[in-house]
């Protein structure tokens, strides 16, 4: 487990991860006058650039803001960003989690606790490692899981339970009954459907 701080000089490479581009301000702010006296096309260059310095502000405040949220944020494992290299449609910025839930995930053992009580209680919170990007894996159900059902499961008529989606994506996390529970499997199906179907879905390598 790490903490994962952030300073605000940091997170230009993130820009485009953080939220969609802002539109831009149909006003002219502080304090740029509104030139009349410029032909057509120096007044449209003019608007346009002042239009983007708002953009540019908005984007700065956005990015302020979201750097307050990521100064106590924190990783539950350091290998989650290169786990997510081949999963692209995943923002990297999402695996992050807040103190409050990394604190809840990884609680220090009480002090009270016998060496073999210890043991089995890290060994307990052990499941709550790389969480959050299994978490992802549900909420996103990205293309290289697809890939997965689509040219390993779905020919073979695999169960949930027998796929090489849950051995390979989310089997130490969750058990198929607790997948069962959330839809996943349905899930899964809806998004495969919805994108045209297995043939619609590319290779795997």
């Amino acid at each position: 487990q790490t903490r994962f701080t952030l300073e605000k000089s940091l997170l230009n490479p993130f820009l485009n991860e953080l939220e969609p581009q802002l539109p831009p301000e149909p006003v002219i702010e502080d304090g740029i006058p509104k030139i009349k006296s410029l032909p057509k096309d120096a007044l449209a260059q003019t608007s346009l650039a002042s239009s983007s310095l708002a953009s540019s502000r908005a984007t700065e405040k956005l990015l302020m803001k979201k750097a307050d949220s990521l100064a106590s944020a924190y990783l539950d494992h350091t290998d989650n960003p290169y786990g997510l290299q081949s999963i692209l449609d995943i923002p990297t910025l999402e695996l992050l989690v807040s103190e409050e839930v990394f604190q809840r995930w990884f609680r220090k053992a009480p002090d009270w606790l016998s060496e073999e009580q210890r043991q089995a209680y890290n060994l307990a919170h052990t499941k709550y490692v790389s969480l959050r990007e299994t978490q992802l894996l549900i909420h996103h159900l990205p293309e290289q899981m697809l890939k997965y059902y689509c040219h390993y499961d779905e020919p073979a008529g695999h169960s949930l339970a027998g796929s090489k989606v849950y051995s390979q994506f989310l089997s130490f996390h969750y058990t198929v009954e607790e997948l069962e529970a959330m839809g996943f499997w349905t899930k899964l199906l809806a998004k495969v459907q919805g994108l045209g179907g297995c043939e619609a879905i590319p290779p795997l390598w």
